[in-house]
């Protein structure tokens, strides 16, 4: 029972623990004893445990307090943290005295009493000089506003007298007029319009109270002073000398004069005048983008702007957090350093050991879920998503990321998903041509648009078929999305075919250097075609997942193909059953290349010079004809195209160029007739 009680209290404690962890990752930025809130089903949901559960614990618990608000339970707590104790008992060795003053002497609290009551009494005193200085210019004020008021009506009581205008012509708003400047007047005499000076009350020595000043004498038609404040004069205090009792002093009584509204018009109107319009703020920019340096108006189209330079803005953005080490980075993804989780070794160990397992390319989502225990549903799961992807990047001895753009995959570095007849190096060697564009057009991928979406119509040649490939040329560029990372290698996708049940991963060999791109993985399927046969790639919901379709014929169809006998070392024509849809000028069949009977394949040496290729492939399928003069060999492209895809791929556009170039006269092309090409031998 004991042990019991003891597990509980443990697993009590243990939770405890994690609450407060898990409320401290929001107080980083809170200063220590900060009180750190948070939901009940927001803890509960990170920590994986029943809400009521954890209620009870941390009631339990004395460092956390309980509230409710609407209806939602929340928790907590101060954090914790060590601060400074005060120190008793310290002393300045560094101050003032000690740097500059050396002469100067430590005073009493007596004298330091004494000295703050003297710096009482001089600011009183100031104080009392500011507040006069106050009511003489209001005084004065007063009595330049009567001056004018009395001449302004002097002035108009003439003017009407001589005009010899009627009081009743005026009317009434004359006199509202000169009633509202005698009020004015009036408000102006009132001593509740001047302050009065307060006495500071001294805690070290009481001062004695000042007698107060008689009332002054009322005089006529002005309005009663009330009784003012009394005012301390204090005398100036030199070095410590005690402070004499300041005599009241009682400010003079201002007489008002009263104003008799004369017969006059109405006084002239003041014209308006207008005050110019503050000018706008520059708006204008200059923005260097690839056409060069832009000038843009921001006060007149903003949205137009930000629409037609949206890709510079967002490198200025990219390239200012960048150099910001506060910021990271996955994926077009931008965090703060700090939001990021850890992993720790034993972390990144279990995931090797995952792949290792599987021996396949998995997501972080596949990690999130088995090896941590996260759900999409959870409020941290895309951090903690950018985290593990971020991570794993760093670790580029042990992972490679091989995913696209939302479907994030993973490798074991140096981890080989497909056995390959060849290596990779001579594939892409092969491939190289693909690098111009003049070179990689016109070849055996082309893009369609069907129902607006587009697909990849791709005929199958002998190379591929033997190798399990598809180029990666201008057109497999459109179709296919590009790599994420600048120094991304490969892409991992999965192929499906719907017709043959089959569901399979493909890996997409980006181009690098000197080397052309290829997807490769496809051996399988390519056992149910024929070379010349020709199928189509469509797009799914998911970015790596793509279905493979090709159109079956009606009734199955023979002919006598090209294979390789690995027995005897030669290509031999078999006879072939098939039922898909081929392209007619891409089937090597024996009726229409029968001299490639028995022929050998080329040493691997050979096989890397095209020329040598094209040498071949002009004696093997070449009609004999007499050219300038020579003995030649000539052939159509057409009829030349499939039998150079044997060895190694071309392009069309690849094979034209080579048959055109002066760097090989052997080969030329028909001035009259295109597509037709001549191979003289005695040219070499």
């Amino acid at each position: 029972m004991t042990k019991t009680i003891s597990k509980v209290i443990a697993a009590d404690v243990g939770l405890v623990e994690r609450t407060i962890a898990a409320m401290l990752k929001r107080a980083t930025l809170l200063p220590i004893g900060a009180k750190v809130t948070a939901e009940l089903g927001q803890l509960a949901a990170a920590l994986g445990v029943e809400p009521a559960n954890l209620a009870a614990t941390l009631t339990a618990d004395d460092r956390f307090q309980h509230e409710e608000r609407g209806g939602t339970v929340y928790f907590s707590t101060e954090k914790p943290g060590r601060t400074a104790p005060p120190v008793a008992d310290w002393k300045p060795t560094h101050n003032f005295a000690s740097r500059m003053s050396t002469t100067a002497t430590d005073v009493s609290s007596e004298q330091r009493q004494e000295i703050s009551e003297q710096y009482a009494a001089r600011a009183s005193a100031n104080r009392a000089a500011r507040l006069r200085a106050r009511e003489d210019a209001l005084r004065a004020e007063q009595e330049s506003l009567r001056l004018a008021t009395a001449a302004a009506a002097e002035m108009l009581a003439g003017q009407s007298q001589s005009s010899g205008m009627d009081d009743d012509l005026l009317g009434n708003d004359f006199y509202a007029s000169i009633a509202s400047i005698e009020a004015d007047a009036g408000d102006l005499t009132a001593d509740s319009f001047i302050p009065t000076a307060a006495t500071p009350s001294l805690a070290a020595s009481p001062v004695e109270q000042a007698t107060p000043v008689e009332q002054a004498t009322p005089v006529e038609q002005a309005s009663p002073v009330e009784q003012a404040s009394p005012v301390e004069q204090a005398t100036p205090v030199e070095q410590a000398t005690p402070v004499e009792q300041a005599t009241p002093v009682a400010p003079t009584p201002v007489v008002a004069v009263p104003l008799t509204p004369p017969t006059v018009p109405t006084a002239p109107v003041v014209p308006l005048v207008e005050v110019p319009p503050t000018p706008a703020r520059n708006l204008t920019y200059l923005l260097d983008t690839a056409n060069g340096q832009q000038t843009l108006d921001f006060a007149n189209n903003a949205d137009g702007i930000f629409a037609q330079y949206g890709s510079e803005f967002t490198n200025l953005l990219r390239r200012s957090i960048s150099d910001d080490f506060r910021f990271v980075s996955f994926a077009g993804q931008w965090y703060l350093e700090d939001m990021v989780e850890r992993f720790s070794k034993g972390d990144l160990r279990k995931i090797k050991d995952y792949l290792a397992e599987t021996n396949d390319a998995l997501s972080d989502r596949a990690f999130l879920a088995d090896l941590f225990g996260k759900r999409p549903e959870q409020a941290d799961y895309e951090v903690w998503r950018f985290s593990l992807n971020y991570r794993l990047l760093k670790e580029k001895k042990e992972f490679e990321f091989v995913g696209v753009a939302d479907e994030r995959l993973w490798l074991a570095n140096g981890a080989t998903l497909f056995p390959q007849k060849r290596k990779a190096s001579e594939l892409g060697q092969d491939y190289r041509f693909l690098e111009e564009p003049s070179l990689s057009g016109d070849g055996f991928n082309v893009v369609e648009e069907v129902g607006g979406k587009q697909r990849l119509r791709h005929t199958l040649t002998y190379y591929e078929y033997e190798n399990g490939l598809i180029p990666y040329d201008e057109a497999a560029k459109q179709f296919f999305p590009g790599p994420v990372m600048d120094d991304q290698r490969a892409a991992v996708f999965r192929f499906e075919s719907p017709q043959l049940y089959l569901s399979f991963l493909t890996e997409l060999r980006f181009s690098s250097g000197n080397r052309g791109g290829y997807i490769v993985g496809l051996d399988e399927f390519y056992q149910n075609l024929v070379p010349g046969a020709t199928f189509v790639l469509e797009a799914t919901g998911r970015a790596n997942v793509y279905t493979l379709t090709y159109e079956r014929l009606k009734g199955s169809q023979e002919e006598r193909l090209l294979q390789y006998d690995e027995r005897r070392a030669r290509y031999i024509f078999r006879p072939v059953v098939f039922n898909v849809q081929t392209d007619p000028a891409a089937l090597i069949t024996e009726a229409k290349y029968p001299r490639l009977e028995s022929s050998h394949k080329l040493e691997e040496a050979e096989r890397k010079k095209p020329e040598l290729i094209l040498a071949n492939a002009f004696e093997s399928i070449g009609e004999t004809v007499e050219r300038d003069g020579h003995s030649a060999l000539m052939t159509l492209l057409d009829d030349l195209l499939p039998v150079v895809n044997i060895e190694r791929p071309f392009s069309r556009a690849y094979l034209r160029a080579l048959m055109s170039s002066s760097q090989y006269p052997a080969f030329s092309a028909d001035s009259e007739n295109e597509g037709v090409y001549y191979y003289n031998p005695g040219k070499k």
